[in-house]
């Protein structure tokens, strides 16, 4: 019997949110020698806790809400380190909101349960102490909130109350102190909660404490820190960046000042690291631009000039290269003769609205790139990707494995096997009938409540029958944006194409369009992977949609494939966050202005005008043939919160959290109402569609998309924070009104933005009031320049589509 087992087993769980799950988790399947359960909810006790255990002891810590997948707490008994060993890590995964796994870190204890040497592999130190299995020495734990520069910083991070800091610091000196070495376990997973967004990335209290108390202490940990704890530091840093980045970026709260004093925290910490190890950053994945921002602030040197995936439909080449101050002399040679660029483009890349450094993008004609920058000769190639840690330990080889040069050829005859296999399959499907397809695909996706007879037009076939796909799709489960009006258009236009909109089964929207003759295909069906890979062009009106998104990054998509944004609203926030990290060949867009916002120079986003459409959208042309109704009535048009959607989605019974969102839009409409005013509210569709009854007894009219169109035709005005039915109003003829009654910081220039192009920007319910009178009475009239000039939209767009090289 191993003698671990007689030992009990102290688990620290440090907060409260979640607790329960904690505990829960534990009970499941506990070791034959028990546990103790040591609550900590003040994160700042730790070390109290820790104090009074004796030498041997064995603790566990978990953050609250933190789970131990079944057979954890057994496999340490089985597997436990070296008794020269004092700390253990285990492997961690995160479940999602949407329920997937990201368990991407397990790649660090991939070699088996052994003891490691952070000096040699500092690569494989987790970013949190949830996880952690301590063995308490014989002189006790003096490090853990004793003497040194690591003493006191684990105190409660911020206003926000995330704890993921918490402990680290003494847990770092007590690595330190006992020569770096650690023990891995690759047994069962700590299964990790994820912070809800934004949490406390939202405080600027959070930024203050990790960037001027926490960072700085752990940077003095050693002289100099070992690598392994560089590797943790530029892990925050990375944190701080992304907390920067995306859709609804966390950060999105901080005002204009915080922002500014975020941005000087972050510089003068990344000053302090050097750029050595962030060249040798490998823990997480990490994308050029990120690693090079960090290397910019760091005072490193840039990458060489990075040659981007070619595109079959491309007649040129995109090359990038970034730079900090004054902008470079640049010259070019493609097959070692002078080029002139075919289209270029300067991007500022912000973080916390400090432009951090530029980044050039240059087109020119195919063939071998070198660069000339500011006389030096550069290579131009293809980005290697972000650093990773070697597959095996240094020095050894895992049992069996094979050299790597055979391995990725193996790989190569494998994958070439794989296709033709799955292209051999999708034929075999082809010759079979079209009743025994349909039957097949409707027995493999239908549920129970859908009629059996309920048509499924897509069937596969072999793609010599059509050299070129088209596959379109609004949401997977609702159709009517962009990808609708011009899936109708273009399959009578475009009839060498064929073409397949994607929808749910169980959407109501299925079976409309089914009559209508729509080649339909279910995403969740067997056959849409096969469908997604072999078209040659995808449409999207969504590219956040859940059942796709992850689809657009990485390998998701081929270099030969064309991925088109058809975008269900008129960008014009800064939305540069988002865009960036997204595949996109082409973005379609509406307005001058628009295009303007996407492509010009110092903006931060990527987009050229190669990759930049102004058709207009497909929805447009039939808006335009709604234009000349007599105008009667306001539209208010509130944007929606994705908290506040994902809420529902899980509860429909969430109706507070629907009241505090539309309160003010409410006293607004009342307010309009008792001056004479005939108002409309749009409930956006995401929100709508979870919680319908709330809506329909709220005593004022109210729409979701597919009624949009009309009312947008007969609105004098769009009243609105930020959503883009308000630039759908202004191309209808409305006058925009700007108004924000949460008072957010205006960190992306949206009231600005439209206001120089001819909306009203307002801070008060009684300045809308005013410019809703001045409006009715033709005191102030809508920019005519908006206004859509034809219904030309699906053909312009089609006509481009249908060209080989675009």
């Amino acid at each position: 019997m191993n003698t671990r087992s007689a030992e009990t087993l102290h688990v620290v769980i440090i907060g409260s949110a979640g607790g329960q799950d904690t505990l829960d988790s534990l009970q499941q399947s506990p070791p034959e020698s028990g546990i103790v359960p040591i609550g900590c909810p003040d994160p700042t006790a730790v070390a109290q806790v820790l104090k009074p255990l004796s030498a041997g002891t064995r603790v566990l810590f978990l953050r609250a809400g933190d789970r131990v997948e079944p057979g954890y707490l057994a496999s340490l008994d089985r597997h436990g380190p070296d008794e020269a060993v004092g700390v253990l890590l285990t492997p961690s995964a995160v479940i999602r909101a949407d329920g997937t796994r990201d368990d991407r870190m397990q790649w660090r204890f991939s070699h088996g349960s052994r003891s490691a040497d952070l000096t040699a592999e500092p690569y494989v130190f987790p970013e949190t102490i949830s996880g952690v299995v301590l063995t308490v020495p014989r002189r006790g734990l003096p490090d853990w909130g004793g003497p040194g520069p690591l003493r006191g910083v684990d105190d409660a991070d911020g206003a926000g109350g995330d704890d993921e800091n918490v402990g680290l610091s003494g847990l770092i000196a007590h690595i330190v102190s006992t020569g770096n070495r650690v023990g891995l376990h690759n047994g069962p997973a700590v299964i990790r909660h994820a912070s809800p967004s934004p949490g406390a990335w939202g405080e600027v209290d959070h930024y203050r404490h990790l960037l001027a108390t926490i960072l700085p202490a752990w940077l003095q940990a050693d002289g100099p820190p070992p690598a392994w704890v560089y590797q943790l530091i530029i892990h925050r840093l990375i944190q701080v960046t992304e907390a920067d980045r995306g859709l609804r970026y966390p950060s999105a709260g901080l005002t204009v000042a915080e922002r500014a004093e975020v941005a000087r925290l972050l510089r003068a910490i990344t000053r302090r690291v050097p750029a050595s190890q962030i060249e040798a950053y490998c823990s997480t994945p990490l994308a050029v631009e990120r690693r090079t921002a960090l290397m910019a602030m760091a005072a490193g040197p840039m990458p060489a000039p990075i040659l981007c995936s070619r595109r079959r439909f491309r007649s040129d080449q995109k090359v990038t290269y970034f730079y900090t101050g004054a902008s470079p002399t640049e010259q070019w040679t493609v097959d070692g003769t002078w080029a002139s660029p075919t289209g270029a483009k300067t991007v500022d890349h912000r973080y916390f609205d400090e432009v951090v450094l530029h980044e050039r993008i240059v087109w020119l004609p195919k063939g071998e790139v070198t660069a000339v920058i500011n006389g030096q000769e550069l290579p131009v190639a293809p980005d290697r990707g972000s650093p990773r840690p070697p597959e095996t330990i240094p020095g050894q080889r895992r049992h069996g494995s094979l050299p790597s040069g055979l391995r990725r050829r193996l790989a190569g005859v494998l994958g070439r096997g794989s296709a033709q296999e799955q292209t051999q399959q999708t034929i075999a499907s082809s010759t079979s009938t079209p009743s025994s397809s349909a039957s097949s695909s409707a027995s493999s996706s239908t549920p129970a409540s859908v009629s059996s007879s309920a048509p499924s037009p897509y069937t596969a076939s072999s793609p010599t029958d059509w050299p070129r796909t088209w596959l379109y799709m609004d949401r997977h489960n609702s159709a009517g944006d962009n990808a609708e009006p011009l899936y109708r258009y273009a399959r009578t236009h475009a009839p060498s194409v064929r073409h397949i909109f994607v929808i749910e089964r169980t959407c109501p929207d299925w079976d409309r369009l089914a009559q209508d003759g729509f080649v339909l295909l279910d995403p969740t069906a067997p056959g849409f992977d096969a469908a997604w890979t072999g078209a040659e062009t995808i449409l999207l009106s969504d590219i956040g949609d859940p059942l796709i998104k992850h689809r657009l990054t990485g390998a998701g998509t081929s270099p030969d494939q064309r991925l088109v944004f058809l975008q269900h609203g008129v960008t014009m926030r800064d939305m540069w966050r988002w865009f960036n990290g997204t595949r996109l060949d082409v973005v379609v867009c509406a307005t001058t202005p628009e295009q303007v916002g996407l492509t010009a120079d110092h903006t931060s986003y990527t987009l050229t005008d190669r990759e930049v459409w102004r058709t207009g959208f497909p929805r447009h042309d039939h808006l335009h043939g709604l234009l000349g109704q007599e105008r009667d009535r306001i539209l208010l048009a509130p944007t929606w919160d994705p908290e506040v959607a994902s809420a529902l989605e899980s509860a429909p019974d969430c109706a507070g959290l629907l009241s505090a969102l539309y309160r003010p839009w409410l006293e607004l409409a009342a307010g309009l109402t008792q001056a004479g005013h005939q108002i409309v509210l749009f409930a956006h569709p995401k929100l709508a569609a979870n919680a319908p009854e709330w809506f329909r007894a709220l005593g004022v009219p109210a729409i979701t998309g597919r009624d949009l169109p009309e009312v947008l035709a007969r609105s004098w005005a769009v009243v609105s924070d930020r959503s883009s039915v308000l630039d759908e109003g202004m191309l209808a003829g409305c006058v925009g009104i700007v108004w924000d009654p949460r008072g957010r910081p205006d960190t992306d220039h949206y009231r600005s933005r439209h206001e120089a192009i001819g909306a009203i920007g307002v801070d008060t319910l009684e300045q809308v009031y005013q410019a809703v009178d001045d409006v009715v009475s033709g005191r102030v009239v809508a920019p005519e320049d908006l206004i859509l000039l034809d219904a030309g939209a699906c053909a312009r767009l089609t006509n481009l589509l249908q060209r080989d090289s675009i």
